[in-house]
């Protein structure tokens, strides 16, 4: 069984590190990735996929952020790419899974609980150590209920966003019961997801402000990032 991770990719030379890592039992990586990133990412994937001894492909684009144009260009390569199953997750969507337990299905759930560091964590991720012994605390959010793992002969097609998915034409939505746990770590830390919401709130597409996707990155609202990051949450992952 051949197993590839699909993840667009804007300047995510922070969480690169630990996303690879996480997903290291993969054997390709397939990286979409933004053409006006700045920081280091590229050199991120090459030097770790190489130390994972992971297959990987970086696929450029041009279009910034457009939830059509990504979910075309995810189906598209899912179609043409000799793999069994693909697992297509942003660069901070953490599945707490392995490679034999995905092999059963046609299509999983992953849910991804949004994690907040606790005062017991350390508020910078140490690289290359697992993520459940990093952070466990968070709250539950169903923007984050994803089908998005997929056994490539049930002829998958995602929809927007990743939140629906064809299986044999069979429209499959969000469900809570999901076969996985995941990690949603946009806000890894104060810093860090502040500077994130700033970055994306510029690259939305003017198509994706038509059309209402990506609402999240509209507008740049330090005081409702702050807000989320101060949520009170509770322990996900014992």
């Amino acid at each position: 069984m051949k197993l590839t991770t699909i993840t667009p990719i804007y300047n995510e030379e922070y969480l690169l590190p630990h996303f690879i890592f996480n997903y290291r039992y993969v054997n390709k990586m397939i990286f979409l990735f933004d053409a006006d990133t700045t920081d280091n990412s590229k050199i991120i994937i090459e030097t770790y996929c190489n130390k994972y001894n992971i297959e990987f492909e970086i696929i450029e684009f041009s279009f910034g952020f457009d939830d059509i144009g990504l979910i075309f260009l995810t189906n598209k390569i899912i179609n043409k790419t000799d793999s069994d199953y693909f697992i297509c997750v942003d660069a901070d969507e953490f599945i707490i899974a392995n490679k034999l337990n995905i092999y059963s299905f046609d299509f999983c759930h992953a849910l991804f609980y949004q994690m907040i560091p606790h005062e017991s964590e350390n508020k910078d991720l140490i690289i290359e150590k697992p993520m459940l012994q990093q952070r466990n605390y968070g709250y539950f959010d169903s923007l984050y209920v994803k089908p998005c793992i997929v056994r490539k002969q049930a002829n998958p097609i995602f929809g927007v966003g990743k939140h629906t998915v064809q299986i044999n034409g069979i429209t499959i939505y969000p469900q809570v019961y999901a076969a996985f746990k995941g990690m949603h770590l946009n806000m890894v830390n104060l810093d860090f997801a502040i500077n994130r919401y700033k970055e994306r709130c510029k690259r939305i597409s003017d198509r994706n402000r038509t059309l209402g996707f990506g609402s999240q990155y509209f507008l740049y609202d330090e005081n409702v990032i702050v807000e989320k990051f101060n949520r009170p949450c509770f322990k996900c992952f014992k």
